[in-house]
């Protein structure tokens, strides 16, 4: 037999209060039998009776579970990979503190957030590099993720590198079933100096990987922070970078996929991590499990009958 939950202080107490009024009781019936000289005997019926129904409600409350049921389950999977722009538009802080360590936080977040899920990590800029394979470990995600510094963050965009660099990956994957389960998040303020993901987009239709788009930023803009004070063009003039959400929401819709965004004012990675858990991944096999039911309602309606019959039957213990 299984307890949903084990005996502890409640349960004791419950147990405690019980014998110190059964006593009372006991000794109360004593001095009035003396008294009156009647048999006690067929009072102890009635003290055995009630025992069995508190501890039948005792053992309901706890929860038993029995039986040798097998129950067969779907094991399932979902891979994403997260692939996240460290150029130097991202250091900007019209996000504050700045647009990477806002990722860095709410990303991590998600992350907690995702059943079932193995997750990987991929940054870009000119170039996209592996930061963290796939896996389960959230702990190990994190712990990449945060390694991320400020001086890393660098060079231009190049958003087909990331998003090359992550199908690689998720095709790589072998699983019975294709349709469902592989995810690319693009985590990105929208700039783009690289080549036109346009076939990229393709290959990620016909690999159906979901792509899924995250802006961080503002409308608004802000300027690259360098050693010396802001970015600066040509010209002296200060680089404002902003959000370019129309492109990110391009790259998301070509694919099926949806837009999120993220800044002081907005957060949409709630719905992201939602988004995710609500479609079903990828069915890895079925496995049997023994399935044990809770059948605390037997004891629950033997304790109601016992008290029936407690209230039903009566027991003369002083005759006149």
């Amino acid at each position: 037999m299984i307890w949903s939950k084990p005996i502890g202080i409640l349960e004791y107490t419950l147990i405690g209060i019980f014998l110190l009024f059964y006593l009372m009781y006991f000794i109360r019936m004593i001095l009035v039998s003396s008294k009156v000289k009647s048999n006690m005997r067929r009072s102890f019926y009635k003290f055995f009776l009630r025992s069995a129904y508190f501890g039948a409600f005792i053992i309901a409350f706890l929860g038993p579970s029995f039986g040798d049921t097998k129950k067969e389950i779907k094991t399932t999977r979902k891979d994403i990979f997260f692939v996240l722009d460290v150029s130097a538009s991202m250091n900007s802080n019209d996000v504050l503190p700045s647009r990477i360590e806002k990722a860095q936080k709410e990303l991590s977040n998600v992350a907690d957030r995702l059943n079932s899920a193995r997750i990987g990590l991929i940054t870009f800029s000119s170039d996209a590099n592996l930061l963290c394979p796939l896996t389960y470990d959230k702990d190990a995600f994190k712990m990449f993720l945060q390694s991320i510094t400020k001086r890393q963050v660098g060079g231009t965009s190049n958003i087909s590198s990331g998003m090359q660099l992550a199908m690689e990956k998720l095709s790589a994957t072998k699983t019975k079933i294709h349709d469902v389960g592989k995810f690319v998040i693009l985590i990105s303020d929208g700039e783009n100096f690289g080549a036109d993901p346009d076939k990229l987009l393709k290959l990620f239709k016909q690999n159906k990987i979901s792509l899924l788009t995250v802006g961080i930023g503002t409308s608004s803009g802000g300027t690259i922070p360098e050693t010396y004070g802001p970015k600066k063009d040509k010209e002296g003039q200060e680089i404002i970078t902003s959000l370019r959400s129309s492109e990110l929401k391009k790259l998301a819709s070509t694919t099926g996929g949806s837009y999120f965004e993220t800044n002081d004012n907005r957060n949409d990675l709630n719905y992201l991590s939602e988004r995710i858990n609500q479609i079903e991944g990828v069915t890895t096999g079925y496995q049997k499990v023994d399935a044990t039911a809770n059948k605390y309602f037997y004891f629950l309606l033997f304790g109601l009958f016992l008290i029936l019959l407690d209230v039903l039957i009566t027991v003369k213990t002083i005759s006149l």
